[in-house]
């Protein structure tokens, strides 16, 4: 005999197929007793040979008679009495309820299940910091999946007026340090991932901090730059973002050690180890990215580089291509819940000595990364002026202010490496 859960669930299935369609395929089928996966894939193949109109509760009795003669025609007397007497329960209790009270029971008790296991293996004696952080990576995606048809924040009804501020003014985002990609992007705000391309050896990361040191003077009291890294060595990748946000070279800091902690002050409005925050760890997982999350305010989030990121649920497949979309589609979704997030990546070994890097041309992604991205803004370099780089932005969905035609120009630019900067 079924719980009053899955009587409840197959009810509202019979009177209303309308939220049977809607619903049928999110349900943890392996919760449900066996006699209840039994009635649905009745329900189901009954829905799918019946034009799109019409519930069970109207033709109950065809559906029996169904049932009994072209359904399950081998079933004893026995098993069919078993199933007659869960389809009368079903009915009994043919509930009204909102559809989503029922799933939330059904999504949460498998979560519970799951999250149960994790927590047994923790206490057992299995305390590595990545099974803890898969036990709340869970406990996130259990409130997310039960919260899916309830939470009304994930529907969008900003007004007109606020919607045009937007394309009027362009205000409220981060501004790029080159003019080229404020001409060509534009700010960037909350919901934007960017993706920024190059081969080996051109100058990405040193473009990705000259950038992000810009935006970071940018940032009020109280809001932070997370900078994830798991490139190079966290020291060096500290010097280098100091050196951009002063524009000084090494001789100058050496120089001028005495002043530099202050004049990143001033930059910056606040202590520098208040405002930027570089986290360097050859893994990095979703987990070590939400507790910084949740201990700092970022305003902005860079990743150096995203698809060495380990952990992202699913991406341990065999297919490459897929498993770099689920980690920018990770990417995707702390630049919508969480503030804009720029990812580093590399462009394929053709593209050595390409001065503009087009879409196709990115290492092993397919179209995994440019599915996902608002901009995608590629760097390359001709071999015969290794000391000019090609600026493209190949792939632009960002509000352009000005100019559209500079939407995806193709702009001339030079690296200053020693103050890692481009101008």
């Amino acid at each position: 005999m079924t719980d009053q859960a899955d009587a409840s669930l197959l009810g509202l299935f019979i009177r209303d197929r309308e939220i049977f369609e809607r619903y049928d395929r999110v349900i943890p089928e392996h919760l449900l007793e066996h006699g209840t996966k039994t009635v649905l894939a009745d329900i189901q193949a009954w829905y799918t040979l019946r034009p799109p109109r019409g519930n069970i509760a109207t033709n109950i009795e065809s559906f029996w008679e169904w049932i009994k003669l072209k359904q399950h025609p081998n079933f004893t007397e026995k098993k069919l009495a078993s199933v007659k007497a869960i389809l009368q329960r079903s009915i009994a209790v043919m509930s009204k309820a909102p559809a989503n009270e029922l799933l939330q029971t059904l999504v949460l008790r498998d979560w519970a299940g799951k999250i149960a296991d994790k927590s047994d293996r923790f206490s057992s004696g299995e305390t590595n910091f990545d099974l803890f952080s898969e036990i709340l990576d869970d406990v996130d995606a259990a409130k997310l999946a039960a919260g899916l048809h309830t939470d009304h924040s994930s529907e969008v009804r900003t007004d007109l007026s606020t919607l045009l501020d937007r394309v009027r003014s362009l205000k409220g985002g981060l501004a790029w340090r080159l003019q080229e990609l404020n001409d060509a992007v534009g700010p960037i705000r909350i919901g934007d991932l960017i993706a920024l391309a190059a081969y080996v050896d051109t100058g990405k990361s040193t473009m990705l901090v000259s950038e992000a040191t810009h935006m970071a003077t940018q940032m009020n009291p109280g809001e932070h730059l997370l900078f994830f890294n798991n490139e190079e060595a966290g020291d060096k990748v500290r010097l280098r973002i100091m050196r951009s946000l002063l524009g000084w070279t090494n001789e100058q800091l050496l120089q001028m050690e005495h002043l530099a902690m202050d004049r990143m002050e001033q930059e910056l409005g606040v202590p520098f180890d208040e405002r930027i925050i570089l986290i360097d760890n050859s893994i990095i997982t979703p987990g070590l990215v939400r507790s910084k999350i949740r201990a700092y305010n970022p305003k902005l989030i860079v990743f150096d580089q995203l698809h060495k990121l380990v952990g992202v649920k699913g991406s341990n497949t065999d297919d490459g291509v897929e498993s770099l979309r689920l980690k920018f589609q990770y990417g995707r979704q702390l630049a919508k819940e969480v503030c804009p997030v720029i990812a580093v990546h590399q462009a394929n070994s053709q593209t050595n000595g390409v001065l503009f890097i087009e879409m196709h041309q990115l290492a092993g992604s397919g179209q995994a990364i440019q599915s996902e991205v608002d901009a995608l803004i590629t760097l390359g370099i001709d071999l015969a002026y290794p000391n000019k780089r090609g600026l493209y932005v190949p792939k632009n969905k960002m509000d352009t202010p000005g100019d559209n035609a500079l939407r995806k120009a193709k702009f001339e630019i030079y690296p200053d490496f020693p103050r890692a900067r481009f101008e």
